[in-house]
Order: C-alpha cells, then sequence, then structure tokens
C-alpha cells in the first residue's frame, strides 16, 4: 500500500488534488485508517489516475470525467476522443488567431484616429466632370467597385484621346437605396469620352460655401478611419452635414500607402 504522499508523488499531482479526486469519488483509496483517516492507496490505481489527468488535459470538466473512467475506455476509443479533442482545439485556436488579428486591426485603427488631425473649414468650388455611378448596400463595398469604375473613366479617356486635367474625384450620397457612388474625372472634352463611352455621363457638384475638410495621408485602406473621425469632430462640435461627401485624390499610392486624399464634408 502506498502512503497519499507517495501515490501522489507516483501520479504527479498534490496531495491537496488527490483529496479533492477522493471528495468528488473519482479515485477514492483503497483503504482509509480508521483511527487517524489517513488514505492509502495501490499501484493499480495509477492507471485511473493518469487516465483522468489526460482526460483534464484534454479539457474535459471533472463531472464529465467521472463517467467516462467508470466506463474503462479502451484505447480505440481513446483515440477517437483525443482526435476529437485535437480537431476542436485547432478550430478555437484559428478562431482565436482571427480575433486576434480583428482585435489588433481594431486597435491600429484607434491610434490612427487618435493622430488625425484637426478639420478646417472652407468653401469649396463647383465641380463638372464626366462620371460612373453606383448605387452599394453601404460603405463597406466601396472598395469592391470603385477601382473599376475609375479603369472604365480612363479606358473611355484613352479612346477619346483626352487626359485628366485635374485629380480624381469622388463623391458618396447615402439615401434610401443605399450609398450613391460617383466616381468622376475632369477632363478637357467631355463631349469625347460621352461618345467613347456611352455608360459614361456628365456630372457638376454646386460650389458649397462652408465645408469641413481633412487630408488624409497613408494606406487607402485606412480612409474610413479619417472619415470616422472626421464624423466624430463634426458630432462633438454639433455642426450638421448636408450634402454629398466628396473625396479629391491628389496623390495616388498604392497598397503600402502614399495616398493623399483631401475629404469634404458640406455643412448646413
Amino acid at each position: 500500500m502506498l502512503s497519499i504522499g507517495e501515490f501522489a508523488y507516483l501520479g504527479g499531482v498534490s496531495v491537496r488534488m488527490l483529496r479533492h479526486y477522493d471528495a468528488l469519488g473519482l479515485v477514492v483509496p483503497a483503504a482509509t485508517d480508521e483511527w487517524t483517516r489517513r488514505r492509502h492507496y495501490e499501484m493499480s490505481q495509477l492507471p485511473r489516475l493518469r487516465q483522468l489527468l489526460a482526460l483534464k488535459d484534454l479539457g474535459f470538466s471533472l463531472e464529465e470525467i467521472g463517467p467516462l473512467l467508470d466506463r474503462t475506455l479502451s484505447l480505440e476509443e481513446m483515440l477517437c476522443m483525443l482526435r476529437d479533442r485535437e480537431r476542436e482545439v485547432q478550430a478555437g485556436i484559428l478562431a482565436g488567431q482571427d480575433r486576434l488579428v480583428r482585435i489588433r486591426e481594431r486597435l491600429r485603427l484607434l491610434e490612427l484616429e487618435q493622430e488625425m488631425p484637426e478639420y478646417t473649414i472652407t468653401s469649396l468650388p463647383a465641380l463638372e466632370f464626366v462620371q460612373l455611378q453606383r448605387t452599394v448596400a453601404g460603405s463597406e463595398e466601396v472598395s469592391l467597385h470603385i477601382g473599376g469604375m475609375y479603369d472604365r473613366l480612363e479606358a473611355a479617356c484613352d479612346r477619346a484621346g483626352t487626359s485628366p486635367v485635374g485629380p480624381s474625384i469622388a463623391t458618396y450620397l447615402a439615401g434610401d437605396e443605399g450609398l450613391l457612388v460617383t466616381a468622376a474625372l475632369t477632363v478637357g472634352d467631355p463631349a469625347a469620352v460621352l461618345a467613347a463611352d456611352p455608360t459614361v455621363s456628365e456630372g457638376r457638384e454646386p460650389e458649397v460655401s462652408r465645408a469641413a475638410t481633412l487630408l488624409h495621408e497613408g494606406r487607402i485602406q485606412d480612409i474610413g478611419v479619417s472619415w470616422q473621425a472626421l464624423g466624430n469632430q463634426l458630432a462633438a462640435a454639433g455642426l450638421e452635414l448636408h450634402g454629398p461627401c466628396r473625396e479629391i485624390y491628389h496623390r495616388l499610392g498604392d497598397d503600402d500607402g502614399g495616398w493623399l486624399v483631401e475629404l469634404q464634408q458640406p455643412l448646413a
């Protein structure tokens, strides 16, 4: 017979845990001294203790482990359980990694927002351009379409033998049907571009007497953060938005950065 200390040492657990397992009926001493209440175990009980610890490491609760121990699991059953648990743990790791990516992205965006400059109040000139328009469900869909819209506009300009004479322009107007997205170019010969592609139309934005502007510099993927920061600043100042917002692309970059875009939000 083994004392509780010896059995705990051989099983790789503490005496306190052995007492806990005894209280739950999971690993009961082979004998208990009537007078001293000292617990004694047999070597033949070690496999049960080790199976308990293995099941615990697999993530099973002590309430789940009791019935499993009493069934005297076969090697094949243990292998099946291990494989099932492996798949669950792997899925949990992948889900955790996905959450970690989202958390880090949210932290980065919040840090970017903190670094945003204050907006300025100014007037906006009237704009005349050739345009393509598309209604999307929301701002999250803009990036799926706007690049292709500019490609079509530039192809029409090439066929017409004309070139843009200013920065690219985008406007956004929220409505009941979704978000109306306009991709626009100012060109020297609008009629030639319209003739080159009948899906292209002429567009115009009126002069705006009062608007908030903010420069976005860096990655185009982060432009939503700049819009959010501008919106938060305007809300804090109690200013009311009015009309479609504009983006003026002063400098084009790539996925790693280099963009310089002026955000323009007309105010009431």
